[in-house]
Formats: C-alpha cells, sequence, structure tokens
C-alpha cells in the first residue's frame, strides 16, 4: 500500500473516531451534577448580561468577552464571601464588575509617591514665585510688603510643629482633641463627587475637590455651584511632573494653579485622556501646604476640622474595588493594603456605636461607587499607621 492512500486511510479513521465519541458525548444521559452545572452557568451568565445592560458596557471580541465574564465571576464569590462574614461593611457590583485588579490599578489609581525631587521643585517653585511678587511690588509705587513668610516657607510641615490650624467657627462638633464628629457636607462646602474614568487622575481630582471646597469655605454665595476642570490639570501640568492619565501629585497641581489659574469644567471640560494643554483660567491659589510623613489621627482631625484635604491612600485590592457600604475596616480575615497609590478628598469623620470612629472620603469613581461617591474608613488613635494607609501624606491649597 502507497504510503499516500496510508495516510489518506488514518485521517479517514481519525474523523469516523471524532464522530462517534461526540455523538457518545451528546447521547449521555444529564446526571445531577452536570444538570447543576448548566443550572450555574446559566445563572451567572444571566446576571452578567444584566451588569453588561446596567453599564451599557460591549467588548471587541469574544476573548474579550470571556474575560470580562471570568472577572465578574471572580469578583462574585470576593463579594459573597466578604458579606458572609456580616462585619458591617457591604461590598456588591459596581463599574468595576468585570474587571481584575491588575487592569483596575492600570486604569484608576494615579497617585504618585512623592520623591524628594518633586518636593525640592516644588520649594525652589514657591520661592520663586514669592520672590517675584516681591520683585514686583518693589518696582510700583505701592509700599513694598513684607515678605509671605507662609510662601518662603512652603508649606511644608512635619508632625512634629505644634502650629497646627485652630478649627472653623462652623465645625460645632469638634472639641479640641475629642473625636465627636464632623462633615463638611453638613455646610454645603463639598461639590458633588465626580468620575475620572478610565484614567489615572485621581490626584487631579482630589486636588481640585480641595480647592473647590476652600473656595466655598471662603465665599459660599459667590461660589456657589463652582465645578473647576480636573482636564486643564491632566494635560497642562506636565512640567510640574505629572504624566496625565499616568499618574500625578497633589502639590504638583497647586504649583500650577498658584501660577497660571484654573477653568471652570464648562470652559474646559473633562475627557479623561491627555490632550493639547489650553492655557486658561483666572481662580488661583496662593499657595498649598504639604505634610509628608505620617499623621496621627488628632493632628488629621485638626487639619480638617479648618478645610478638606486630599489624601494619599491604598486602595489596590477587589474589596477597595467593590466597595458598597458601611465602615471599611481591617479585620482577623482582611487588611487592608498600606502602600499609597490613590488620592482622595478627606472630609470628615464620624463615630458609629458599633464598629467605633471612622473617616469620611470623597471618591472620583462617580456616584454609583460606594455610599453615593463616599466611603466611610475605619480610624485609629495614637497611631501614625492609619487604615489603608491613610495619613502617609496631606497637601491642600491655600487662597487669601
Amino acid at each position: 500500500m502507497s504510503t499516500i492512500k496510508k495516510i489518506v486511510i488514518t485521517i479517514f479513521l481519525a474523523i469516523v473516531m471524532g464522530i462517534s465519541i461526540f455523538l457518545c458525548i451528546v447521547d449521555q444521559p444529564k446526571t445531577s451534577l452536570n444538570l447543576a452545572g448548566e443550572i450555574a452557568n446559566e445563572s451567572i451568565r444571566y446576571q452578567f448580561s444584566n451588569q453588561l445592560a446596567k453599564f451599557s458596557k460591549n467588548y471587541q471580541s469574544v476573548e474579550d468577552f470571556n474575560k470580562a465574564l471570568l472577572n465578574f465571576q471572580e469578583n462574585q464569590k470576593v463579594i459573597d464571601k466578604y458579606n458572609a462574614k456580616n462585619n458591617g461593611v457591604q461590598l456588591g457590583l459596581n463599574k468595576f464588575f468585570d474587571m481584575d485588579i491588575n487592569a483596575f490599578k492600570a486604569q484608576y489609581l494615579g497617585k504618585k509617591k512623592v520623591s524628594s525631587a518633586i518636593i525640592k521643585k516644588a520649594k525652589d517653585d514657591a520661592n520663586s514665585l514669592s520672590l517675584a511678587a516681591l520683585k514686583a511690588a518693589a518696582a510700583s509705587t505701592q509700599p513694598t510688603p513684607k515678605p509671605d513668610k507662609r510662601n518662603l516657607q512652603w508649606f511644608f510641615m512635619k508632625t512634629t510643629q505644634t502650629t497646627t490650624p485652630k478649627p472653623p467657627s462652623v465645625s460645632t462638633d469638634y472639641r479640641g482633641d475629642s473625636v465627636g464628629s464632623f462633615d463638611w457636607r453638613s455646610y454645603n462646602k463639598i461639590t458633588t463627587p465626580k468620575d475620572q474614568l478610565g484614567c489615572g487622575s485621581c490626584y487631579a481630582f482630589s486636588s481640585i475637590g480641595a480647592m473647590e471646597s476652600l473656595l466655598l469655605i471662603k465665599n459660599q454665595s459667590l461660589f456657589q455651584g463652582i465645578n473647576l476642570s480636573e482636564q486643564q490639570i491632566v494635560d497642562c501640568t506636565i512640567p510640574q511632573g505629572n504624566e496625565g492619565c499616568l499618574g500625578g501629585y497633589e502639590l504638583s497641581v497647586y504649583q500650577y494653579t498658584s501660577r497660571t489659574g484654573i477653568a471652570t469644567e464648562n470652559n474646559y471640560p473633562y475627557i479623561g485622556k491627555k490632550q493639547i494643554c489650553k492655557r486658561t483660567g483666572w481662580i488661583k491659589t496662593n499657595s498649598f501646604q504639604y505634610y509628608e510623613s505620617n499623621l496621627s489621627a488628632v493632628t488629621i482631625r485638626k487639619i480638617i476640622a479648618k478645610q478638606p484635604a486630599s489624601i494619599g491612600i491604598c486602595s489596590s485590592d477587589r474589596q477597595f474595588m467593590l466597595y458598597k457600604s458601611g465602615i471599611f475596616m481591617n479585620t482577623e480575615s482582611y487588611k487592608c493594603c498600606v502602600d499609597v497609590d490613590h488620592a482622595v478628598l478627606l472630609i470628615g469623620w464620624g463615630k458609629d456605636k458599633t464598629y467605633g470612629n471612622y473617616w469620611i472620603i470623597k471618591n472620583s469613581w462617580g456616584t454609583g461607587w460606594g455610599e453615593g461617591g463616599y466611603m466611610r474608613i475605619q480610624m485609629i488613635e495614637d497611631t501614625y499607621e492609619q487604615t489603608c494607609g491613610i495619613g502617609y501624606d496631606l497637601t491642600h491649597p491655600l487662597i487669601n
């Protein structure tokens, strides 16, 4: 028999065998285990389809669809396991339902750790700005003002300093170092949570959020409805050391706003990706204050009693990503990460009879995340290591 005939016969037998095996599988009666598996898979696909419709998701390929489905299943398992412990916190599906943690970190976590080089750059810039103001005043016919010590000190503070700001008159629940409760939302000084979309621009949103709140504290009637442009920060703060949608530093934002000013959202709308900078805007900061070391709960409360501030936090795990409600905390079975990679706005604190003291943060993942865009997170006394890295650093603007 020739070689060609042998090959043809071999292929034919393989095809026949394959067909036979397929028919055996199809005709095999369904066991209860097989049936249960099919029902479970059908239920998962149904839930997944509901989420697709809810968040208007679509995928470019079957591979992307299947990957998203697997991520959905894994996230649902995390939710079910965490919620079953009934520790006062609820996780739930949100717009991140189809993401794995690596994709989530790459797209949404944009806070960079502040290096000595960035600090030096900010100090040099603040000093240059102060000297320029003094020279301009000296050249004018007006009396030369005294140097602005705040600008010349660059507002870099250590926790060992005793010059912590006093609480404002509106903070009626604040009593020295006692915890009590305080929430800037109660005084209408917090703007609505926004959505940074798939751009690592959290540093821009937390910084602008702090600036909006300070303007409302300064003049509620003038700045009612204020909505400043995060897109301008994404586009225009590259020279200050930021990297658009790849992350940045809050203090670099205030370097920019001190010199150039910032536009409103209407004049410079957010699109969630880097574009060409448009130098515009009239609302400026005078300087900023940056606390570069770990902070105690007492020190943080004293600062926040004066104004909301941008803080670093670690949010690179599924539990944080899928937070829905309650006081997010460390437990025996779960420890929040502490390696700071995200920036949020700290707006107050409170006390729960069952679960103790907590911080209130405003996030930038839309109102569908957490408690309407906010999170309550465990406060720890007598330590420099707050939950999820809160207190690693803190920055806020200063406006005369």
